[in-house]
Parts: structure tokens; sequence; C-alpha cells
């Protein structure tokens, strides 16, 4: 295949027009990748950084010049994976042309790349912002980051990989500052985090080094590191502070977690943390060190309202609320060139049971800019204001995205709480009422796939344009990892209905998805079956549903392909209460 024959495989127009803002204020190349913008190893934030800053950091520039380039992103795996799969991916979809109106050539726009370093004097024409995780539901599929339920729900956040946010935290006398990516902590030397059984762990390559910010008048006690569980016995280790050996020894078995004593401070306005520790070889990779968690430790001064609210670590002493809740920022900043933007997309959370949303598109509709910006919206229906409706329809085009993924007790057991008969009335409201645009991009997963076809008949039915959003991660609910007996019948329904009364523009998508699953010939995976199982257990306890009861077709076919359905759980028994919401505004160190 020649070059040009390479980028038009790989090519996308997003990182060169877009950019999707997440709820920490951290940033992507569009909402299906899943890297962030980073700096020295760390997430770059709105909170730390401009909008600008984010928009040709080095991290955006590398991207661009591999596009150019025709080589292969690593944001952009989901794509690519989604294109072998079943022909279609949001690359096809929207990165071939993100702005409507707007066509730019593959050489015309490298050329423009090249000639200006890979920066973009312009901002991005097309925003994707995603204002905060204020949300209702508690989807299955989702994470704590997109929904406030799932953050405070003891269960499901656990499965989610927990509750802390991207930020480096004092929440109290204690701020998790590792080995996951923290924003405002530059770390080094480490090797991409892994979530198994319920733990996170992230390998060293022998030397990773965290520089931490730390306010001068913070008084830290100590410095908690926990080695993983899977680590190798014998391995030798140094701990180093500001240039200052202060522990070492062997790691004689896996899981130790060792103390520092840190109150022999200062550390000025930054403690710098070096993890030294022998290699070995497993595999391709040179690894040192596994770490499961790197904590700080700080004292209090004796005062009842020492540490009201969880602190953000970072340098920036001048604001004391998210990016999104401060006008300078949110007006100013990342929407401060309204004239130019021409595509807009708003999601959460739930949007529309959030003011700041209703704020953002009154700013639009006062400015006049709402007149040539194409808005998309996502909802999960379940709640219609009236006014935000009518705002909508002050935009040159506005669109929603309903998040329906089944009808009936299906959605309800999908989307929790929610109730099927008050999304219906109200999706017939947006639609039928109020003529909006309305199209639905079902996430495809384990739990609707045996029911898809009767999602895509209510959309046929209500005229409703359908686009699959086939979901890869995590891989307990990936359709790839069905069983043979449930990948066969879901294929044989989507064959008959692509075959009888299937709408002309869901045919292509309908043909791909049922013979991606009737050519997988992958057996069952008895391990993340059981991952699945367990997940799903852990939320009927919790939630009061059962699998068991509502998808009696797929346990039967589980049973036929030899995997016995059990009522075993990992995270209920003695789960905690529901922890409070996430403060929205926060003081900083």
């Amino acid at each position: 295949m020649n070059a040009m024959g390479q980028r038009q495989n790989t090519f996308c127009a997003l990182p060169f027009e877009h950019l999707c803002v997440g709820p920490e204020g951290t940033a992507r190349i569009c909402c299906v990748a899943h890297e962030l913008v980073s700096e020295h190893g760390a997430p770059m934030s709105l909170n730390v950084h401009s909008m600008d800053q984010l928009w040709n950091s080095a991290y955006m520039r590398k991207v661009r010049r591999a596009m150019v380039k025709g080589e292969r992103v690593s944001a952009c795996e989901v794509c690519y994976e989604s294109e072998a799969k079943s022909g279609q991916s949001y690359r096809t979809h929207t990165g071939v042309r993100p702005i409507e109106g707007r066509t730019v050539s593959i050489g015309t726009l490298s050329q423009k790349s090249i000639a200006s370093g890979h920066r973009m004097d312009d901002r991005p024409g097309f925003i994707k912002l995603e204002i905060s995780n204020l949300c209702n539901l508690k989807c299955r599929m989702c994470y704590g980051a997109a929904s406030s339920q799932i953050e405070r729900d003891p269960v499901h956040s656990r499965w989610s990989g927990g509750v802390d946010p991207l930020h480096a935290i004092w929440r109290g006398e204690t701020a998790r500052v590792g080995p996951e990516p923290r924003i405002g902590v530059r770390a080094s030397g480490l090797y991409p985090h892994e979530f198994k059984n319920g733990s996170l762990s992230r390998w060293t390559d022998g030397q990773a080094i965290f520089n931490i910010p730390i306010r001068p008048e913070t008084r830290l006690t100590r410095l908690e590191i926990s080695f993983g569980s899977e680590g190798l016995r014998g391995q030798t280790y140094q701990i180093v502070i500001n240039d200052r050996p202060v522990a070492g020894g062997t790691l004689q078995e896996s899981g130790t977690v060792v103390e520092v004593d840190l109150i022999d401070g200062p550390f000025g306005d930054e403690l710098i943390l070096e993890i030294l520790s022998s290699k070995s070889i497993e595999g391709s990779l040179e690894r040192g060190v596994p770490l499961n968690s790197i904590v700080l430790h700080r004292q209090q001064t004796g005062v009842a309202t020492d540490f009201p609210h969880p602190q953000i670590m970072t340098s920036r002493a001048d604001e004391e609320r998210p990016w999104y809740m401060d006008d300078t920022k949110i007006f100013g900043d990342v929407l401060g060139s309204v004239d130019k933007l021409e595509r807009l997309y708003i999601t959460g959370g739930e949007p529309l049971i959030n003011e700041r949303v209703s704020e953002i598109l009154e700013h639009l509709v006062q400015t006049g800019a709402a007149s040539h910006i194409h808005l998309e919206l996502s909802t999960n229906c379940t709640a219609v204001n009236a006014r935000d409706i009518e705002r909508l329809k002050k935009f040159r085009r506005a669109e929603l995205l309903l998040s329906l993924d089944a009808i009936g007790s299906d959605y309800e057991y999908i989307r929790f709480p929610a109730r099927w008969s008050t999304v219906e009335a109200n999706v017939r409201k947006l639609k039928l009422e109020h003529g909006l645009v309305c199209k639905v991009p079902p996430v495809v997963q384990a739990y609707n796939i045996l029911g898809l076809v009767d999602l895509c008949r209510y959309c046929d039915a209500m005229d409703m344009e359908i686009t699959m959003n086939i979901l890869h991660l995590p891989d307990r609910l990936a359709i790839h990892h069905l069983s043979p007996s449930v990948r066969a019948r879901a294929a044989q329904r989507l064959f008959e209905y692509h075959d009888e009364d299937c709408h002309p523009y869901t045919k292509p998508q309908v043909l791909s998805l049922a013979r991606y699953l009737s050519e997988l010939t992958t057996p069952l995976n008895r391990e993340i079956m059981r991952e699945f199982m367990l997940f799903t257990n852990d939320l009927d306890v919790s939630r009061g549903q059962s699998f068991r009861e509502s998808h009696r077709e797929f346990v039967e076919l589980l049973a036929r392909d030899g995997f016995e359905w059990t009522d075993e759980t990992r995270f209920t028994e003695g789960a905690p209460r529901p922890r409070p919401a996430r403060e929205r505004d926060y003081a900083w160190l």
C-alpha cells in the first residue's frame, strides 16, 4: 500500500479541528480515544492549563505528525478495532468531516500542519464538553468519572476503578499521588497501569520518578508505598526523596508496604520521589518493581475546621472551583472564540439536569453564537426541561443523542434506576411534540446484544436514525467475548432483521455487526465470563435486580456452552453505605 493509501486508512481530521474536554478538565483527541492529552507522564487539565496549551501541546502535535505520516496512533485503537470488526467507526462517521460543510483534503490539511510545525493557529471549530459527572443514573457500562451516582456507589465504583478523580487530592490527612497518572504530578519511568481483581498496579522500569507539588506550609508526616502483589521476591529497591536516600532493602515477599518518615522536612514547593530497583526480564519487558499505591500523609494543626473539603494538589492557588464552574475559564477561555465555533457537543453526566449546561446554552443564545453553531446534546431522556428545549431551537442546528440501549425492562436493567415509561414518554415529547432531531447511538454490549433488534425496530417506528456504538472496554461487557451460542443467536436475529424490515440507513451497520458475530471463532473465555458474572451479580444484589431472571435466554445459552451461572459475588458482602457526592468547589492547597 502506498503512503496515500495508508493515510486514508488511518487519517482522521479530528486532531486538527476538534478537542474533547472531560469533567476533570482533561482532554482527548475525541470522545472514543482512550488516552488523555498528557505532559511529563501526567494528564493536562484546564484546572492547571489553558485551552491553547492543551490544543497545541506536544502531545497534540505528535498525534498530528503521526496522522500526516500515515502512522497508527495508539489513542485511536478503538476506531481501528471497530473498523476491522464492522467496517465503521467514529473515524469513518465523524473524523472524515468533523465540521459540516467544511471539506478539507488530506493533502491540504497535511501541508498546512507541516508548515506550522503541527501547531494549529485557529481554535478547534468543533468542541465536545463533558460538563461534570452530575447524573441521576448508574448505567452498568458507565464509570464514576461520568456518573456521580456511580462515584457514590460503594459496589459499582470499585468495579470501575474506585472513586478517586484524576487529580492528586488531599482528603483529610492523606493524598494518593500514584502510581496511576495524576494531574499536577509529573511522572516518568513507568509502564501503563494494569487493573486486576479489583487492584491497580503499575510496573516501574527500574527508575521511577514522581515530582509532587507541595505547598511550603504543608507539614508532611510520612510517605507510604505499597508494592504490588505480583512482585518478584528478591528484588532490591531504594527510595530517594529530594536527592536523599531514605529507605531501601530487598523485597522478600510480594505486597510489601514501606513507610518513610517525612517529619524532618521541609521540602519546599516540590517533593521529588525516586523509586530505584533491580530489574527482571519478563517476556520482552525489562521491568523493575510493581507499585500498588503511593500515599502522602500530612499533619493537622488541631483546629476543628482543618481540611473540611477535598483539596487539589496543584501549583495554582488562585482558583477554588472546577473549570466548568469558573466563568472566566468556561466563557473566557474554553468558549473564548465562539465567533469561530461551528460545532459543539455537550454531554455529562446528564446535561438536562445540570444548571451549568443551561447557563452555557443561554450564554450562546444571548451572544448570538447559537445562530451559527451546530449543537449536539446527549441525554438519557429522564428529564425534559421546557426552557432548555426552547434554547435548543435557537441553534443553527440542534441534535439530541438519546441514550437508549434497549427498550422496556431491558432498558431499565441497564440504566438503573430509570423507568422506561417515563423515558419513552419523553422521547415522544422531544421527537413528536417539539420536532427536534433525535438520533440513537446505543452502546452495543453483552447486556443488550440479544435484544438489539427490538431497539432498532422501535427507532424505525419513531423515524430515529440509529448508529451502533460498539463497546470495547471493559472486556467483561465487550461483545467479542460473548460465548459462541450467544454470538450465534444474536447474529441470527440481526441477519433476519436485515433481510426483513431493516431501515435502509441501518442496513450496512446491522449486516456488518451480524457478519462479525457470526465469523468469530474464539471459544468461551471462562475467566472473562466469570468477571462478567461477578460484576453482574454484585450490581444485582446491590440494586435488587436479577440477571438470571431478566436474561434467562442468555443464561441458558451460556449453559449450552458449558458455563453455569452461580450466585457468587465479589464486593457486595460488607459493602459500605453510599458515599456523599464529590464536592464541586475545592479548596486549593
